[in-house]
C-alpha cells in the first residue's frame, strides 16, 4: 500500500491482531487531513477497518488485501464488515490449487520433496502425493508446521497430517448444512447420496427422481447459498472432497433425514428398472456402490430397511 507521498508499507497480520509494524505505520500516517492515533498493537483489527471504511473517501486509492482462513473467527469479522459496509469490503473465497497442467504438478511435487521434513515422500509415485495432498493448500501447511516434524517422517503420518487438515477444510459447509431445513435439507441429502448426479447426461435422467416432490426453488437455494457449485450446470458440491465432507456431515448430524431419503431414492430408483438394457443403465449405477445411493446400505442393515427396498 502506498500513502499520498508514494511512499509504500506492507501490512501483515496474525490471526486476528494487527502486526505492531502495522500499527506503526498507521500511527505516522496523516492522510487528507486525518490523523489516525496510536493503538495497541493488540487491537481487533474490525475495529481498524471499521475506520477506514466509515469514510472512505478520505483514503482515496487506498486498498487493504488480508488473507483468513475459512471457518476462524477472523474469516467471520470480514464477513461482518463485507455485511455493515456493502461496496466497501468484499470477500472473495480462493478455490482449490489449479493442478490441471502438469507442468504445475510437477513443480508442486519438486516443492514438497525439496523440504527436509518431507522425506517420507522420496519413494512415492507423484500420482499418490498429489492425491493426498488434493489441491488444499493446508495439507502442505500442516506438513510443513514445526509441530508435525515427528509425524511427518512416515507417509502413514503424513495421511493423518491430511486427515487433520481436511476436516477443517469444511467447516463453511457444515455450517451451511446444518441450517438447512425442509426441502433444501432433502435436496442436499439426495444430491449426497448420488454423486452420478454430477454428471450432466446422467442429471438429465435422474433429475425428476432426485427433485420429486420438492419446491421447485430448493436447487436454486442451495446454489445460492454456496451449499452447491452456483456455475455447475449439474448439482454439485464442487471439489469430490466437498462432496464427501457433505456426506459425511449428513450422515452424523442428519442422519434420520439421510435415512428417509435414501429408503426413498432406492425405491424410485429401483422401481425405474424395468429392464436390462442401455435405457435403464444410469438407474442401475445410480443404485450401485460407484453411484451413490446404496453405498449406505451397511448403515441400515441392522434397520431391516435394506431388505424392505430391495
Amino acid at each position: 500500500m502506498r500513502d499520498h507521498a508514494g511512499r509504500s508499507f506492507r501490512i501483515t497480520g496474525r490471526g486476528t491482531k494487527i502486526d505492531a509494524d502495522f500499527m506503526t505505520c498507521l500511527c505516522e500516517l496523516k492522510l487528507s487531513g486525518l490523523l489516525v492515533h496510536r493503538f495497541n498493537s493488540e487491537i481487533h483489527v474490525v475495529h481498524v477497518f471499521r475506520d477506514f471504511l466509515r469514510e472512505p473517501e478520505l483514503w482515496p486509492d487506498c486498498h487493504i488485501l488480508l488473507g483468513a482462513q475459512v471457518g476462524t473467527d477472523a474469516a467471520d469479522l470480514l464477513h461482518d464488515l463485507k455485511a455493515e459496509y456493502p461496496g466497501g469490503a468484499c470477500v472473495y473465497t480462493l478455490g482449490e490449487m489449479d493442478l490441471a497442467a502438469e507442468t504445475e504438478r510437477r513443480r508442486l511435487v519438486s516443492f514438497l520433496h525439496a523440504q527436509p521434513q518431507l522425506r517420507a515422500l522420496e519413494n512415492v509415485d507423484d500420482v499418490r502425493v498429489l492425491k493426498l495432498v488434493g489441491g488444499y493448500p493446508r495439507v502442505i501447511s500442516r506438513w510443513t508446521a514445526e509441530d508435525a516434524r515427528d509425524t511427518a517422517t512416515t507417509f502413514d503420518g503424513l495421511a493423518r497430517l491430511a486427515k487433520d487438515a481436511n476436516e477443517f477444510r469444511y467447516r463453511d459447509l457444515e455450517k451451511l448444512l446444518i441450517d438447512l431445513d425442509g426441502d433444501r435439507r432433502k435436496l442436499a441429502a439426495r444430491i449426497a447420496l448420488v454423486p452420478l448426479v454430477e454428471n450432466a447426461d446422467a442429471w438429465r435422467v435422474l433429475r425428476p427422481i432426485i427433485l420429486a416432490n420438492l419446491d421447485p426453488n430448493a436447487l436454486d437455494d442451495l446454489k445460492l447459498t454456496n451449499v452447491l457449485d452456483n456455475e455447475a450446470g449439474s448439482p454439485k458440491f464442487g471439489h469430490p472432497t466437498r462432496r464427501d465432507a457433505a456426506r459425511a456431515f449428513l450422515y452424523a448430524r442428519r442422519w434420520e433425514a439421510v435415512r428417509t431419503e435414501a429408503e426413498s431414492l432406492i425405491l424410485a430408483l429401483a422401481r425405474s428398472v424395468t429392464a436390462i438394457d442401455a435405457s435403464t443403465i444410469v438407474f442401475i449405477a445410480a443404485l450401485g456402490p460407484s453411484g451413490g445411493c446404496c453405498a449406505a446400505e451397511s448403515r441400515f442393515a441392522t434397520s431391516g430397511f435394506v431388505r424392505g427396498g430391495a
